[in-house]
C-alpha cells in the first residue's frame, strides 16, 4: 500500500516540474535569432543610404521581408509553456520594426532619393525627424523587450551570457 502512494506522488511532482532552464534558454536564443536578422538587415540598409536610389530602396525592401519573415517565425513559435510574456514582447518589437520601416525609413528614402530641383527648405528637418521618431521608438521597444527578457530569465532561472552572439 506504501508503494501506491508514493508512485503519484512522484507522477505529481514530474508532471509539475515543467521545463527546465536549458529549455528556457533555447526558446530565448530562438527569439533572439529573428530579431538578429532584422538588425543585420538595418546594418545593410544603412549602408544602402550611401548608395544611389534603386540600392536604397531595395535596401528598405529587404529590410521590410526580413522583418515580416522574422514576424512569421517568431509568431510560430508562440509562447514558452504557458508563459507568453517573451513572446508578446518579440512580436511587438518586430511590429514596431515594421512600422518604423513603413514610415520613417520610407520617409528618409523619399527624401534621399528626391531630385535636387524637387528639394524644399523642410526636407533636412523632415529627414532628422523621422531618424530621432525612428530611434526613439527602437529605443521604446528595445528597453521593453530587454525588460521582458530579464523577467523570463529570472523566472525560468537562467542567466545571460554576453559573450554568446547567438544566429
Amino acid at each position: 500500500m506504501r508503494i501506491v502512494k508514493v508512485i503519484p506522488l512522484a507522477l505529481l511532482f514530474l508532471l509539475g516540474c515543467g521545463p527546465g532552464p536549458e529549455e528556457a534558454v533555447k526558446y530565448n536564443d530562438s527569439i533572439v535569432v529573428f530579431q538578429n536578422r532584422v538588425i543585420s538587415m538595418e546594418d545593410r540598409f544603412m549602408e544602402s543610404l550611401d548608395g544611389g536610389p534603386e540600392e536604397m530602396r531595395q535596401g528598405l525592401d529587404s529590410l521590410m521581408h526580413q522583418v515580416m519573415r522574422s514576424l512569421e517565425g517568431t509568431k510560430k513559435l508562440g509562447g514558452f509553456h504557458g508563459d507568453e510574456s517573451l513572446y508578446q514582447a518579440a512580436v511587438k518589437l518586430l511590429e514596431n520594426y515594421k512600422s518604423i520601416v513603413d514610415n520613417e525609413y520610407r520617409t528618409v528614402v523619399e527624401l534621399l532619393c528626391k531630385p535636387d530641383e524637387d528639394t524644399e527648405e523642410d526636407d533636412q528637418e523632415k529627414y532628422d525627424d523621422a531618424i530621432n521618431e525612428a530611434n526613439r521608438k527602437l529605443i521604446e521597444a528595445t528597453e521593453a523587450f530587454d525588460r521582458a527578457q530579464d523577467a523570463f530569465s529570472k523566472k525560468h532561472n537562467f542567466t545571460f551570457n554576453p559573450d554568446k552572439i547567438v544566429e
